[in-house]
């Protein structure tokens, strides 16, 4: 983690993008995983039904 050594609000900007990126790709394998939860439930509910 870079912690941003001038006190500005570009640098805070730019600190904050980076976290972002460094987030999304956590959470985009984290939503693919909820999504294919989520259309296994719905083939359950279909089959059960």
């Amino acid at each position: 983690m870079r912690k941003p050594k001038e006190s500005g609000k570009c640098v805070q900007r730019e600190f904050v993008k980076e976290k972002r990126k460094r987030k999304s790709k956590k959470e985009r394998e984290r939503e693919r995983e909820r999504e294919r939860e989520r259309e296994r439930e719905r083939e359950r509910e279909k089959t059960g039904e």
